[in-house]
């Protein structure tokens, strides 16, 4: 494995065959025209559908394309974890498979490594994002007050911990996803907590950004999450996070 490798793209998608194709597509279009050598890692959580299978045929036309099968669902912060230990990329980028944020937009965030960031990630709450198609509003509702309880328990100072388009310098990467205990939705939380405890450096900035409808987060998901908050706020106490390798 080429170990020169500048970015790494980490997919994690659990039944997508409806918009897996297109967004590999369009990541392999925009970053075969970039100056730098990337990989695309699809990590399929146990999908019951055919995501699995068209992403292991886009190989033949999608380069540098590597697919990673979970023996079952594990859960998207699992997921992500493993993509982030498995990849070779000096920054490693994880973004939702119905690429809700758009790889063009990596453009704004990565110039801040450069200024000495080690964490850049999106965030639609700021009020220079662009939401071109809200959530329902219940969700809304739940993610506003999720977003509270999230900063006065685990994260303080970060408005959406939950925007699927974050991304790690390699060091960050290895020794936050390392620590990783949280296998479900509260994953992020729960990496930005661990960022924060080893003194590393998260910039937010804003993104342009659309729902879609296909995804399915349930009623039942905000309150694993909730129920994962609990855990990082406890491994906080016990000092879990606190020494980097």
């Amino acid at each position: 494995m080429n170990k020169e490798i500048y970015l790494s793209v980490i997919i994690p998608a659990y039944n997508e065959d409806k918009l897996i194709k297109s967004t590999l597509i369009e990541i392999s279009n925009f970053l075969s025209d970039r100056h730098y050598s990337f990989e695309i890692i699809v990590i399929d959580d146990g999908s019951c559908d055919n995501t699995a299978t068209i992403s292991e045929n886009l190989k033949a036309t999608i380069k540098n394309l590597i697919v990673l099968k979970n023996e079952k669902n594990y859960g998207k912060g699992y997921s992500v974890a493993r993509g982030m230990l498995f990849a070779n990329g000096k920054y490693r980028l994880f973004m939702d498979a119905d690429s809700s944020t758009t790889i063009d937009q990596i453009k704004n965030f990565m110039p801040f490594f450069k200024n000495g960031y080690d964490v850049v990630i999106g965030d639609r709450g700021l009020k220079e994002s662009e939401i071109k198609k809200h959530q329902a509003l219940h969700k809304n509702l739940l993610g506003n007050f999720g977003n509270i309880l999230i900063q006065f328990i685990a994260v303080f100072g970060i408005s959406d911990t939950q925007c699927g388009f974050k991304i790690f310098s390699v060091k960050s990467a290895e020794n936050i996803f390392s620590k990783i205990t949280v296998n479900r939705w509260g994953f992020d939380i729960e990496a930005l907590a661990i960022a924060n405890k080893l003194g590393y450096k998260i910039k937010t900035i804003p993104v342009v950004w659309e729902n879609r409808e296909e995804t399915r987060v349930h009623f039942m998901d905000y309150l694993l999450t909730f129920k994962e908050l609990l855990k990082i706020k406890i491994n906080l106490l016990r000092k879990k996070y606190d020494h980097s390798k």
